[in-house]
This record gives structure tokens, C-alpha cells and sequence, in this order.
């Protein structure tokens, strides 16, 4: 009689631990944020500067009239055109920095979403008023164009103005978002956070002219105009100075 015989199993095999994606730790992510953002925000403000476009003629000029103003003012317009490209690019640079700080203090969150898409945005309102006061570099107004198009191009500068009022509302909403966050986490300094909602309330509060024309909506117009001007130098500064401080 035959013993039955039990079938040997062999072991499982080993299974070698899946690789893994090496993780920036949250210290080095804020520093190389705070190191982006210092030179970013500084270069924002110095190229916007040389975006300051001469006073253009009054709306219903002649062809003759805006064939004039751009022949003496071609140096001034390429100008404010290629300071708006690099203020594209270093807002881009700055945004995606801010928004790398808010999701080193809550990954994946909706707010550096926001502020990333807005910082697209107004890049791209950048790059729609460096093409119409750009398109005078590369044609000649005087002998390529007819009287049409040339109203046509001048008539687009005011939609690059138009457009960027516009999106300032929600440049302004970003600013609001970022410095509330900056006060919920201390990413930035508390008295450059409350400067920028500071700017966010001025657009709110300019909001009232769509209603009834009047001087405090006017002024909150202007609060807002000027602070999102200067607010990337004053957040990339303070960003700076707290990357030197952590060095010490």
C-alpha cells in the first residue's frame, strides 16, 4: 500500500518593493520658492516700467494723425512691447512660486490652482499688449498700410487696455487669495500681507463706478492699479529677505 504523497508548494515569490519618486521635502520647496520669487517679483516691477506707452492721440484721429504719432513715438512703442514680454514671463515665474507655497502648507489644493490659472491670465493680457503695440515695429505705417488698416491697428490698442482692465479684477482677487493665505501660514510677512488685500479692496471698492461715477471708487481704482503694479516687488523682496534670514 502506497502512502500518498502531499505536492510540495513553492514558496511565493519575492516581491521586490515598487520604486519610489523621491519626495521634496517641504523646507527645500519653500526656499527655492522664496529664492524664484526674489528675483521674479523686483523684475516684474522694473520691466512695467518701461510698459508706460506715450499718450496716444484722441479716439476718432485721422490716419494722417496716428501715422504721425507712430513714427515719433516707434522706439518708445517697441519698447513698452518687449518689457511686456519679460514681464510675462516673470509674473509666470512668480505665480507659479506663490502657488508652490501655498501647496508646500496644503498640497493639491484649489487655491494654487487659482492663483497659477490667474497668473496664465494675466500673462496672457501681457502678450495681447505687446502685439498691438508691437504690430508698428514690423509695418510700416506710412507706405505699406491703407487708411483702413491703420485706423483698424490703432483702434486694437484700446482693446489691449480694455482687456487688461478687465482682468484686473481678477489679478486683484489673486492677490486677495495669496495674501490670505500668507496670513493663515506666514509664508509672508504680516504688514506685506495686509497690503495686499489692501489692493484687492481698492478693486472691490472701484467696483462702485459701475453703478454712479464717484471719487471713492475712483480712488479705490487707483489703489488698485498702482498696488498690483508694485505688489510683485514688495512680496518678491519680502520673500528674499526671509530666504536670508533662514540662512543665518
Amino acid at each position: 500500500m502506497t502512502t500518498p504523497t502531499t505536492p510540495r508548494s513553492d514558496p511565493p515569490p519575492t516581491q521586490r518593493p515598487a520604486p519610489t519618486t523621491p519626495v521634496t521635502s517641504t523646507p527645500d520647496r519653500v526656499r527655492r520658492a522664496q529664492r524664484t520669487a526674489a528675483w521674479a517679483g523686483p523684475l516684474c516691477v522694473v520691466a512695467g516700467v518701461g510698459t508706460f506707452a506715450p499718450e496716444p492721440p484722441e479716439a476718432g484721429t485721422d490716419p494722417a494723425g496716428i501715422r504721425s504719432h507712430v513714427e515719433q513715438q516707434l522706439d518708445v512703442l517697441a519698447v513698452n512691447a518687449v518689457c511686456a514680454l519679460v514681464v510675462a514671463a516673470a509674473l509666470l515665474v512668480l505665480v507659479s512660486a506663490l502657488a508652490s507655497l501655498i501647496e508646500s502648507h496644503r498640497p493639491d489644493s484649489l487655491a494654487g490652482r487659482y492663483v497659477t490659472g490667474v497668473g496664465v491670465l494675466s500673462a496672457a493680457q501681457l502678450v495681447v499688449f505687446a502685439s498691438v503695440y508691437g504690430v508698428w515695429v514690423f509695418v510700416d505705417p506710412v507706405a505699406s498700410l491703407d487708411d483702413a488698416t491703420v485706423v483698424t491697428l490703432f483702434s486694437a490698442g484700446a482693446f489691449g487696455d480694455s482687456f487688461g482692465s478687465l482682468t484686473l479684477v481678477l489679478t486683484c482677487s489673486m492677490v486677495a487669495l495669496v495674501s490670505w493665505s500668507a496670513l493663515r501660514y506666514r509664508f509672508l510677512s504680516r504688514p506685506v500681507a495686509v497690503f495686499g488685500l489692501l489692493v484687492a479692496t481698492g478693486e472691490i471698492v472701484s467696483l462702485g463706478q459701475l453703478i454712479v461715477a464717484n471719487p471713492v471708487s475712483s480712488t479705490g481704482m487707483y489703489v488698485a492699479i498702482f498696488g498690483w503694479f508694485l505688489w510683485p516687488a514688495v512680496v518678491g523682496l519680502d520673500l528674499g529677505f526671509r530666504l536670508l534670514r533662514g540662512r543665518r
